[in-house]
């Protein structure tokens, strides 16, 4: 997932999370990439609830939210972030 990522084939790589997650659903990295790839796909909703995901499986570690917020090419998704 993360090498589709960095290829930026996006869609590749949320099917590549999916997998992963089917084995090991609790995985916070594997929802992280699938929130990122889903946000640079404009899948905007679905990649909050990643985020969530990501966030409740390891809540120490809030700036993977917010990696996400941030990642190259996200400020076409600006208008969609959620005010915290």
């Amino acid at each position: 997932a993360v090498v589709l990522f960095h290829l930026q084939q996006f869609a590749d790589a949320v099917t590549s999370c999916d997998k992963a997650l089917a084995l090991q659903p609790t995985d916070p990295e594997a929802w992280l990439f699938r929130g990122s790839a889903l946000q640079r796909l404009g899948r905007y909703k679905e990649a909050y609830a990643a985020f969530d995901k990501a966030t409740g499986r390891q809540p120490q570690s809030l700036w993977q939210w917010l990696v996400g917020l941030v990642t190259p090419g996200a400020k076409a998704s600006e208008p969609h972030w959620v005010k915290l």
